[in-house]
C-alpha cells in the first residue's frame, strides 16, 4: 500500500509502510517530490522541536502553531482514499495513523 502526502491537489511525496510504529502509528519510507521543498522548513522544524524538552513551554507553543499550520494545508490520502493524519517527517522516515 501506497500514501500520498498532499496539498490541495498537489503531491508532496509518497509513504511506503514499513511495518514498524507503535500503534496507531505506522512507521513509513518518505520519498519526496520536487513541491516537498516548499513545506519541508516546517516538517524539519517540527523534527527539531520534537526533541527538545518537553516542558519548555515556548517550544510547546511552536509545535502547536506547526501542528495548526499542516492541519490547514497537508494532508495523507491512501490509495482507498482514506483520509490519515501525518506524524512527524525526518529526513526518509514519516509516521502516520488512521
Amino acid at each position: 500500500m501506497v500514501f500520498y502526502l498532499k496539498q490541495g491537489d498537489t503531491i508532496l511525496g509518497t509513504l511506503h509502510p514499513n511495518n514498524n510504529g507503535d500503534f496507531p502509528w505506522m512507521h513509513c519510507e518518505f520519498k519526496p517530490t520536487a513541491s516537498f521543498e516548499q513545506v519541508k522548513p516546517l516538517f524539519d522544524e517540527l523534527c527539531h522541536l520534537s526533541e527538545q524538552e518537553e516542558d519548555n513551554q515556548a517550544v510547546l507553543e511552536r509545535l502547536e502553531e506547526c501542528w495548526a499550520i499542516i492541519d490547514k494545508q497537508i494532508h495523507v490520502i491512501s490509495e482507498d482514499r482514506e483520509r490519515w493524519s501525518i506524524g512527524l517527517i525526518c529526513d526518509d522516515f514519516a509516521s502516520i495513523r488512521p
